[in-house]
């Protein structure tokens, strides 16, 4: 039953890692797509 507990954190842990990395992709093409746009 730890082994599954420990499987389930790591899942959850490894989403939890993913998302944020996600966001600050997001946010870096949005800021490149602004100052594209405001330098054209």
């Amino acid at each position: 039953m730890a082994n599954r507990l420990f499987e389930v954190l790591a899942r959850r842990r490894s989403w939890l890692e993913r998302i944020p990395l996600g966001l600050v992709l997001f946010l870096a093409t949005l800021v490149a797509a602004l100052m594209g746009g405001a330098s054209t």
